[in-house]
């Protein structure tokens, strides 16, 4: 995947670093950020179920990061919480029932569980939920249509965002989130200078823009990035 910032254009590694011809930097993003970025091109491409597939992957480290956050701001040592997350890392459901439970011991209320959402651009009258869309693509090589695919990006990105809206309504959390693990992601022993790159979904809900336009927003960095391959 190519990222641009400001004039640069780089080369994303899979450890999250950014390359190009003269250096090499950390990217500070979030995981979850980039790969709803990277499933909303596939989606403008065509590429619907690479889409889709990305755009779930996104979901499930957005869980990941708000269990981290949560998990710390009740002061759970790193390494405790490390050693407990190596026993579910690799059990999507398990990660998605401690999230639940997480946001419930936060927000003291029960989450809603975006996986039970309703499509109008349903499979069948029987499969009729994101849940089974993401199943069918993901399990069984179910090839969406881009009326599906488009519905589910857009309630994702609207479930994620009012997520963050929701776990922004103190400033302590706020700086939890956009700093203390922004900084966990980034290797602490790597000499390399970091930068973070616009995406469609921010931390801050202050800063976030509606679906229309981070969209455009995305399209135009796409376009650009068209333009020097």
């Amino acid at each position: 995947m190519k990222i641009i910032w400001k004039k640069y254009i780089y080369e994303l590694t899979n450890d999250f670093k950014l390359k190009d011809d003269d250096e090499e930097k950390k990217l500070a993003n979030l995981k979850f950020q980039i790969l709803f970025d990277y499933g909303v091109l596939a989606f403008l491409d065509g590429y619907y179920r690479e889409s889709i597939s990305s755009i779930m992957a996104s979901l499930e480290r957005f869980f990941e990061i708000v269990i981290k956050n949560i998990n710390y701001e009740f002061n759970i040592n790193e390494n405790d919480f490390l050693g407990t997350w190596s026993l579910i890392k690799n059990q999507s459901e398990r990660q998605l029932g401690v999230y639940f439970f997480v946001y419930l011991l936060k927000m003291k209320k029960d989450p809603t569980n975006i996986y039970d959402t309703k499509m109008s651009n349903k499979i069948d009258k029987n499969r009729n939920k994101i849940v089974n869309l993401r199943n069918e693509v993901i399990h069984n090589g179910y090839i969406p249509t881009k009326e599906q695919t488009k519905e589910l990006i857009e309630k994702i990105f609207d479930y994620i965002t009012k997520t963050i809206k929701e776990l922004h309504y103190n400033k302590e959390l706020h700086y939890n989130t956009e700093k203390k693990f922004r900084l966990r992601y980034l290797d602490k022993n790597s000499n390399h200078s970091t930068l973070e790159i616009d995406t469609m979904i921010k931390l801050t809900p202050e800063t976030q823009q509606d679906y229309e336009k981070a969209l455009k927003s995305l399209e135009n960095i796409r376009g650009h990035l068209h333009k020097n391959e």
